[in-house]
């Protein structure tokens, strides 16, 4: 990194990153219950508090996004795609 002239809060923030990225492999889920599947919790709750401290973002956010499924439809994407299609053919 030095020879790639790195400075070091540039070499800072990538170990930071790294470290991150290993402590959320860490983490551990487990269903709500046996029968639904879909909702879960954090296990181990200390490795999403290491991994927050070292990106530098809320704890209860970062295990929050986790726990999140977020589902974005665009669907007027699909009608501007449809009508150029049925305008093209026409």
């Amino acid at each position: 990194m030095i020879k790639l002239q790195f400075t070091e809060q540039e070499m800072d923030s990538v170990f930071r990153l790294i470290a991150a990225i290993l402590h959320i492999g860490n983490i551990e889920f487990k269903p709500i219950s046996p029968d639904d599947e879909s909702k879960s919790v954090v296990v181990n709750k200390e490795q999403v508090k290491i991994a927050a401290r070292l990106l530098r973002v809320d704890p209860t956010d970062l295990e929050r996004a986790f726990l999140t499924r977020l589902m974005e439809i665009k669907v007027f994407l699909y009608f501007s795609i449809l009508f150029r299609f049925f305008l093209i053919c026409y």
